[in-house]
């Protein structure tokens, strides 16, 4: 807060001589920016800030100052050394310096140049509402700032709160073109909580608030740029804490550059000044990265994270040691005490905590030498070896000094007098100047060195988006201390890949990149690195994916395909297959024929995912209204490109006419060969079927027809049984849709021998044919009926008789053809030479080469003739067979004991023969037959011997063919 109107004289007086310079950029120099933030009074609506500067030099000079809202240009002479001047901006500028709500962008900024290197400070002064700030030279001012602020003030009214005062900030523009990038942390007036780009030219002056429907906080926002900025921060009037609601104070302070933020800070408690007071004070710390390690006073706290803010109370001195980049900033608190009577003195300012590598040997400073402020003071934090060389004034100070546990720190509390004073040691040391008022106060960092401390800690990140082949990138090197891309490159990784770099400066924040594939069909690999200013480097190997889909029979070139046929203008299908030989799944959309409006095509199984190494068939469909022959490409789509895979070759016909049936190349016997074919531009077979099989078995269909068409098609069967017809009904189908059916006949063996007496068929295989009697040296001829029971044909060209003695057959019957059901004679010779049974077989062959057998018998019976010899005595002769020779046989049995005998005779021609038995001497024993008439043949003479004793005897047979004599022995 602040106190009633008054002439308020705020001089803040820096560095005193030039033996207080420090080496390297600190708070003096020739040329400022400045903006005084909106404030907010206890007095009356209309009250209107008292804007001041302070500026000091130890050389006497002139200062420029321009308000850029105007164009006004004034100037201030500093006549003394290290005597600051004051500046009433409202004397020169008139009212309307200080920002207000409605600019958001503004030229309300101040210029100040002078020829010498001065000091300046800049107070904001309202009815209980002030605070002080340095203003940083123009030479420490840089591209990238966080915002250290404080939360949304509160006024309590009759128990009731309200959000009215906003959380804010500037940006303020030192050269034209500059880019200035926000990204908030909480909802900003106008702009909310998104990201956001101005641009500004010199002397611009961004304005932000935030939203007041919440408690909200503007500390941790990152404001960045294209060119140096300057940014002042703080919040119109809050208390603090700010759930109090009363008093409240303007707080506001330059913000240094992240650069210059160090990993170290000392805060140390302020004077109290109103014991009674019921609130404490407030050290906020501000991460410049996330999980930032830190310690309070050795003890490890919870990872800091970017842009959030921890609050600690003040109580005692602090020590803050962070492994990466921090802003502290320390805050008194509202005076709320329990006091009924008068104003009580005190309430919130905000100084920013330097680390104690910022710390200078030396400042000049100047407590405000006016009634407002009833009590100033300083706190000095200083090495302990350092205390006895501190100086103020000239003088050392004997106020108490505090040890800092667990550092080489002491600080010292200190009151001093309105009006100028310069304080120095011979180490660095930490200066704090602050004073108070009835319900008001100020405070401000005495000075600092802007010596850069932020390290780069991160390498450059990048990011990328691919579309289809190509790919867009970007490599970032823009945290908060980053130095910027130095360099950026490909390596020898890369793949099938062309790479563009954007042109870019060295210590840019981005560098876009592009990269297409060379060659679309193949993945590409993207390897890239960036090297920022720091040493620190970043890899990114990227893969793109190709158009990677092929026909499996293609290589890497067009695949040529069977040739598809279409018939009659009906739609027909081939199938491909297709293979993903890239890295990535591919999605295709479509498969069809690149024709134009010539034909109509469609794959069956589209859309589909393949994986990478993947092969899937799929079935292409085409229909045309024309008849042609032509190659056409089969084209492949996937969601980013088209691939010819294949050429087809299309064939378009009418096909009216089903499967032919070709000749047989073996009619005979009962095995077939079943033959259909499609030749020339013909459709091709694509269904076989049985519609019925009698009397035969499949063998072996070649090929097997599964729904493709093929050109020919055998079919093997087989007769179960050779002696009956076999039937086969077939049906064939082809890809115009077109049948046709065939009735095939197998014929069989059917010839069999008819019952004349049963007009039935008696003779087959198996069965004899009976020929009858026939007597003995006859020779007749005997004839049977042969039917044909079969559907086919029959032509016997041959019949062959196995034995071909007593039966015969004529050759001039053959061949014999039989039609189907007809019945023909078939005759055959028996002669009778032989007594007995005679059996043999006919063998019976058609036109094939089949064969029956026949078995024909017949009956010859002997003939018997029964006489006497010249003594009467029984003899029994019988014809037994035919013979071409005379010979006789040795008698049976021999020895004989004297009974019957058998003597087997064979003449050649017919005649009288005499057969007796002679002794040893010579001398007829017994005549068995003298001149008896014999026919030609094998004859069988049974005598009786009864009448001969034991002995040697011959017999002896006369015939007209000769003499012949066998020895006979009898033995009683």
């Amino acid at each position: 807060m602040g106190v009633p109107s008054v002439c308020l004289a705020l001089m803040l007086m820096l560095l005193a001589s030039t033996t207080l310079r420090a080496q390297g950029h600190d708070s003096r120099g020739k040329e400022f920016w400045v903006s005084f933030l909106e404030n907010h009074g206890s007095g009356d609506p209309y009250e209107k800030s008292d804007l001041r500067l302070y500026a000091a030099s130890a050389i006497p000079t002139t200062v420029r100052l321009v308000y850029h809202q105007t164009g006004v240009e004034r100037r201030v002479n500093i006549a003394l050394a290290n005597v600051p001047v004051e500046i009433h901006v409202r004397a020169l500028f008139g009212n309307d310096v200080e920002i207000s709500g409605n600019d958001k962008i503004s030229r309300k900024s101040i210029a100040v140049y002078s020829d010498e290197e001065i000091t300046l400070y800049g107070v904001n002064v309202r009815t209980m509402s002030a605070d002080a700030f340095l203003t940083l030279p123009a030479d420490v001012l840089t591209r990238k700032y966080v915002v250290l602020a404080f939360q949304n003030g509160e006024s309590i009214t009759q128990g009731f709160a309200t959000i009215d005062m906003p959380s804010q900030f500037c940006v303020i523009a030192t050269e034209d073109g500059t880019s200035v990038s926000v990204k908030p942390t909480a909802p900003i007036s106008g702009r909310g909580l998104t990201a956001f780009t101005v641009r500004l030219n010199r002397g611009d002056v961004y304005f932000a608030q935030a939203q007041l429907d919440k408690r909200y906080d503007l500390s941790g926002t990152v404001v960045e740029s294209t060119k140096p900025i300057a940014v002042f921060s703080g919040t119109r009037r809050t208390a603090i804490p700010a759930r109090i609601g009363i008093f409240r104070n303007h707080l506001i302070e330059q913000m240094p550059p992240v650069e210059t933020w160090g990993n170290e800070a000392i805060a140390t408690p302020h004077y109290t000044i109103s014991p009674d007071s019921r609130e404490v004070a407030v050290v906020r710390v501000l991460a410049a990265y996330d999980k930032t390690a830190w310690t309070l006073d050795g003890v490890p706290q919870p990872a800091l994270m970017r842009s959030r803010v921890v609050d600690i109370p003040l109580i005692h001195p602090m020590h803050i040691v962070a492994d990466r980049p921090i802003l502290v900033a320390q805050y008194e608190h509202s005076v709320n005490t329990n006091e009924n009577t008068g104003v009580p003195i005190g309430d919130p300012f905000m100084m920013v905590v330097p680390p104690p590598e910022q710390f200078d040997t030396a400042y000049s400073f100047q407590s405000v030498g006016h009634p407002e402020f009833l009590s100033h003071h300083i706190n000095v934090v200083i090495p302990l070896d350092a205390v006895a060389t501190l100086r103020l004034d000239g003088r050392a100070i004997t106020s108490e000094v505090i040890p800092i546990a667990d550092t080489r720190f002491g600080y010292i509390q200190h009151k001093v007098n309105a009006g100028a004073h310069a304080i120095r040691a011979d180490s660095p040391f930490g200066l704090f100047a602050y004073g108070f008022g009835r319900a008001t106060g100020y405070g401000y960092t005495g000075g600092m060195r802007y010596r850069r401390l932020a390290l780069d800690y991160e390498p450059p990140s990048s990011a990328h988006s691919i579309v289809c082949s190509q790919l867009e990138g970007v490599f970032t090197d823009d945290n908060i201390t980053d130095l910027g891309i130095d360099s950026c490159y490909t390596d020898a990784s890369n793949r099938n890949v062309r790479v563009t770099i954007d042109p870019f400066e060295s210590g840019a924040d981005t560098v876009h990149f592009r990269a297409e594939l060379v060659d679309p069909y193949l993945d590409g690999i993207v390897s890239m690195r960036a090297v920022d200013s720091a040493g620190r480097s970043h890899s990114r190997v990227t893969s793109i994916p190709g158009m990677t889909v092929r026909a499996t029979l293609s290589g890497n070139g067009v695949a040529v395909l069977d040739t598809l046929f279409l018939f009659n203008r009906a739609a027909g299908c081939f199938k491909i297959e297709l293979a993903n030989i890239g890295g990535f799944e591919q999605t295709i959309t479509s498969v069809h024929l690149m024709t134009g409006e010539e034909f109509v095509s469609y794959a069956q199984t589209v859309p589909l995912r393949l994986a990478p190494g993947e092969r899937r068939i799929v079935e292409v469909c085409a229909q045309t209204l024309r008849d042609t022959t032509t190659a056409v490409n089969v084209i492949v789509t996937t969601d980013c490109a088209d691939r010819h895979v294949a050429v087809v070759p299309i064939v378009t016909a009418i096909d009216n006419d089903g499967p032919a049936r070709a000749d047989d190349t073996d009619g005979c016997g009962s095995q077939r060969i079943l033959r259909f074919s499609e030749l020339g531009r013909a459709s091709g077979i694509t269904s076989f079927a049985f519609e019925s099989l009698v009397n035969c078995r499949v063998d072996r269909i070649a090929p097997i027809v599964i729904g493709e068409p093929v050109r020919s098609l055998e079919c093997h069967v087989t007769a179960i049984d050779p002696r009956r017809d076999a039937f086969i009904t077939t049906t064939v189908g082809d890809r115009a849709g077109n049948t046709a059916t065939y009735f095939d006949t197998l014929a069989g063996f059917t010839c069999a021998i008819l019952d004349a007496n049963a007009d039935t068929l008696s003779t087959t295989v198996g069965i004899a044919w009976q020929l009858g009697t026939t007597d003995f040296g006859m020779r007749r001829s005997d004839s049977v009926v042969i039917i044909n029971y079969g559907l086919q044909t029959l032509r016997i060209m041959s019949a062959v008789l196995a034995g071909n003695t007593t039966v015969s057959v004529p050759p001039s019957q053959l061949p014999l053809v039989l039609e189907p059901g007809e019945r023909r004679t078939f005759r055959v010779f028996v002669d009778a030479r032989f007594p007995g049974y005679v059996a043999d077989t006919l063998t019976v062959v058609d036109e094939c080469g089949r064969l029956d057998r026949i078995a024909i018998e017949t009956f010859v019976p002997a003939v018997f003739a029964t006489t006497v010899d010249q003594c009467n005595n029984a003899l029994s002769v019988s014809s037994i067979g035919p013979t071409k020779r005379t010979f006789m046989m040795v008698p049976v049995p021999n020895p004989s004991p004297g009974g019957h005998v058998s003597i087997d005779i064979g003449l050649d021609v017919a005649g009288d023969i005499n057969l007796e038995v002679l002794d040893g001497n010579g001398e007829t024993s017994i005549t068995i037959m003298r001149a008896v008439p014999l026919g030609s043949g094998l004859h069988r003479v049974v005598a009786d011997l009864a009448a001969l004793q034991s002995g040697q005897y011959f017999v002896r047979l006369t015939s007209s063919s000769g003499i012949f004599v066998e020895r006979l022995v009898v033995v009683r």
